[in-house]
């Protein structure tokens, strides 16, 4: 004879408290902050709106809304869409000034071609 079914009974459980935002050691919320604030300033300098930006890069207001405040970082090919609509280069979102900011130089090569890090500090070297 088959078991009648029987309805599993529906616990709860409490929800999980948000834990407070930490930035973290690396830096990258520093670079977060400053993406978005660019971006941001860019556009209001522009006198553009993010349904502006919306049409020309085809990236939802909402999304937009998100980068300029900090809570996604996004993809360099977003960015350059971004730059695109904005009319500037891609440097200016990184960088406040009029020239694009010096290079900086190169790692040393060895024959085969490779860079080799140092294991103190943060100094390429030619072995």
């Amino acid at each position: 004879m088959k078991k009648p079914y029987v309805k599993p009974s529906v616990t709860t459980r409490p929800l999980a408290k948000a834990k407070p935002h930490t930035p973290d050691a690396s830096g990258l919320e520093d670079s977060r902050l400053v993406i978005a604030d660019r971006l941001k300033a860019l556009r209001e300098q522009k006198n553009m709106s993010q349904g502006d930006i919306e049409k020309r890069t085809g990236l939802r207001r909402c999304y937009i809304s998100r980068v300029e405040n900090g809570h996604t970082v996004p993809a360099i090919e977003t960015l350059e869409k971004m730059a695109r609509a904005l009319e500037v280069p891609i440097y200016a979102l990184f960088y406040d000034g009029e020239k694009p900011p010096a290079a900086l130089p190169k790692p040393k090569t060895t024959t085969a071609g490779w860079a080799v890090r140092s294991r103190c500090a943060d100094a390429w070297q030619v072995p």
